[in-house]
């Protein structure tokens, strides 16, 4: 008879989980939500970022815009609005004017084929004395 009580009443309290529980739904995410987001808050952080350096600091100075103004500006920008200046960031030349550096790279590589031009002729020139 006890037996009987026990499992009736733990068949009601397994029949009432259902009733007293939230309703859950569990699934599965996306990659691509996790990474949008995951984009989003690193875009953001680089904007801010690249807003907080000195040399950006002065030049807002000099125009006549505070720090707390540039940064209000930045957290108001829509996602969209993050993700075009962030690509605008990484578009500028890091230091000074890119054209030199390419000038000096391509001097060096002049420099490295006209060596490498005057060592082959220099030893094709010797190579044709050492076989008389």
């Amino acid at each position: 008879m006890v037996l009987k009580i026990i499992s009736q009443i733990l068949i009601l309290s397994m029949l009432s989980v259902g009733v007293w529980s939230p309703n859950v739904n569990a699934a599965l995410i996306a990659v691509d939500e996790i990474t949008t987001n995951n984009s989003i808050i690193e875009n953001r952080a680089h904007v801010q970022a690249f807003f907080e350096r000195d040399d950006v600091q002065a030049q807002l100075k000099s125009r006549g815009v505070s720090k707390d103004a540039a940064q209000a500006r930045v957290n108001a920008m829509t996602d969209d609005e993050i993700a075009s200046i962030n690509g605008r960031i990484d578009s500028l030349p890091a230091a000074g004017d890119a054209g030199s550096v390419g000038l000096i790279a391509y001097l060096g590589l002049l420099m490295l084929v006209s060596l490498s031009f005057m060592m082959l002729l220099y030893f094709a020139f010797d190579y044709s004395l050492g076989s008389q």
